[in-house]
């Protein structure tokens, strides 16, 4: 690695670092951002579920506190009372059971849109009085609709657990309640009314704040469905539901919000609530693609985020490395030029910054060196022209003192003066007194 950057040039190494630099922080920072958004997303949507959850809790309980408040005031009402009352004491009975029924029937059955139907029985279990006249004589004495309702106090309630009632041949909610003598003071009877499962389906069908994949559901001890399903037709008390927060609250009874295929093996984000009191689970689930469905634009505008960053931060290492490579190549170039005896190169400087002081250092050298080589030839100059001086003298010496007529030591003088002085020619005058002239 170290090894194939030592061949890059100075902007390409320029380049690299400050792209390093850049793109690290650049990246950290964009997934630090998507994974505190992912975060923030995740608990969001857990604390809506859960809400959600907690309201549809407090609505399936307030729907089943109402049937319960419906069955007391049935308990408490003069007339059946009264009617039960003389059944029981051996009256009329074929005319009060007919008065009794046509009562039920006409005016207490249609009070609520949910009451499938209505039984009266007597302290012994024998329904006396219903809507539904087969049921009349039958022996209810040994199930538990009757045995609790029997065993409540004024004004308590039993809400059955069973669904399929025995009582009722049906699928419904049971609800009994004791019913007194008008003194209040005597046992004499108990009523059980029979509500639509859809009762549950008008809390749990209200799918607002759920998108088009949410659902909000019951199941009971049976792991049985006990509501409509969003995604699968007649699923009450038919769709197993064996997942994981079923599994949880019926073996630890730990409620839980989290991710799990849901009964139809679908990832789903989901919030369980134990209704305790009845033994069901209520779930609210929706889809995890739907609910992270924001994750993927938070993922988008993060990866856009990091590009552009990416790109300004490319731009601007492109332009501090051209603003640091070209003075730096500039300056190799007139290093080059000034070796290669261009002692008037300079640089330019337009900067203040360290690479302009390094320019001015430079021409400060090129002025000193430049000075210097000038100097140094100045005085090479003068030690060869005292050479050639030197030369000179010692061969006019040499002349003048060899033995011989004037002449020819002149001549040999004139020689010297071309030799040793670089003269085109050389030409001595004597003069000749007696005829007062140059020869």
């Amino acid at each position: 690695m170290f090894t194939r950057l030592s061949y890059l040039s100075t902007k390409g190494r320029l380049l690299i670092f400050g792209l390093s630099v850049a793109l690290i922080p650049i990246s950290l920072i964009t997934t630090i951002y998507y994974l505190n958004a992912r975060n923030t997303l995740k608990k969001r949507i857990f604390e809506d579920l859960r809400a959600i959850s907690a309201s549809r809790e407090l609505h399936v309980l307030s729907s089943l506190e109402a049937t319960k408040v419906q069955t007391a005031c049935f308990a408490t009402d003069g007339f059946i009372r009264s009617s039960l009352e003389t059944l029981v004491q051996g009256g009329t009975k074929q005319e009060t059971s007919t008065g009794l029924n046509r009562y039920l029937l006409k005016d207490k059955l249609p009070l609520y849109r949910h009451l499938m139907a209505m039984a009266v029985a007597d302290k012994y279990g024998k329904i006396v009085s219903s809507t539904n006249e087969k049921l009349i004589g039958k022996d209810i004495s040994r199930q538990d609709v009757f045995v609790q309702g029997k065993s409540r106090n004024y004004g308590e309630m039993y809400t059955g657990k069973s669904y399929c009632s025995p009582c009722f041949n049906t699928c419904c909610i049971s609800i009994s309640a004791p019913i007194f003598s008008r003194q209040g003071s005597e046992l004499v009877g108990v009523i059980v009314n029979a509500y639509s499962l859809e009762i549950l389906d008008d809390v749990t069908t209200n799918r607002v704040g759920l998108g088009e994949t949410g659902e909000v559901y019951l199941v009971n001890k049976d792991k049985t469905m006990l509501t409509e399903s969003r995604f699968i037709n007649n699923a009450p008390l038919e769709q197993v539901v064996d997942t994981e927060p079923v599994r949880k609250i019926f073996r630890d009874g730990d409620e839980m919000v989290g991710i799990y295929p849901n009964y139809r093996g679908v990832p789903v984000v989901g919030a369980s609530e134990y209704i305790s009191e009845y033994g069901w689970v209520l779930l609210t689930e929706t889809g995890k693609a739907e609910a992270f469905a924001p994750l993927k634009i938070l993922g988008i505008v993060a990866l856009i985020l990091g590009v552009v960053s990416s790109a300004a931060a490319a731009g601007v290492g492109i332009v501090f490395a051209a603003s640091m490579s070209k003075p730096i190549g500039d300056l190799m170039d007139a290093a080059g030029r000034l070796a290669g005896g261009d002692l008037a190169c300079r640089l330019t400087v337009t900067r203040r910054d360290d690479i302009g002081n390094l320019a001015r250092s430079f021409n400060t050298m090129a002025d000193s060196l430049a000075k210097e080589i000038s100097e140094s030839k100045r005085a090479n100059n003068e030690i060869v022209e005292r050479m050639r001086l030197a030369e000179f003298v010692a061969r006019v010496s040499v002349v003048l003192t060899q033995q011989g007529p004037l002449r020819g030591a002149l001549q040999g003088c004139a020689e010297a003066i071309v030799k040793h002085i670089d003269a085109a020619f050389a030409r001595i005058w004597t003069l000749n007194s007696d005829q007062d002239v140059l020869e």
